[in-house]
């Protein structure tokens, strides 16, 4: 796992899993309303059209349900691993 990753086209994530997940972890300062949801909607996009599987949690969930986050990240994993062959 690697963290403040600048991809192009998408911009710095948060981390990137392996070589085809990204992690973002949103506070609501930087991701709060409608304009900065369509931001993070189009960085999603074009990382989808580079071949990324985007994860997005917020603090809250990361913090107090990380089993949750973890299922996500391990159905990711086995999802891109199908993909590739």
């Amino acid at each position: 796992m690697r963290s403040q990753v600048v991809i192009d086209g998408v911009g710095r994530v948060d981390f990137v899993l392996g070589s085809g997940i990204i992690l973002e972890v949103d506070g609501r300062g930087n991701h709060d309303g409608a304009v900065m949801r369509h931001k993070d909607l189009v960085r999603d996009a074009n990382a989808a059209a580079r071949g990324y599987i985007t994860l997005r949690f917020d603090y809250a969930l990361v913090l107090y349900d990380w089993p949750l986050v973890e299922a996500a990240i391990l159905g990711a994993r086995a999802s891109l691993r199908r993909a590739r062959g």
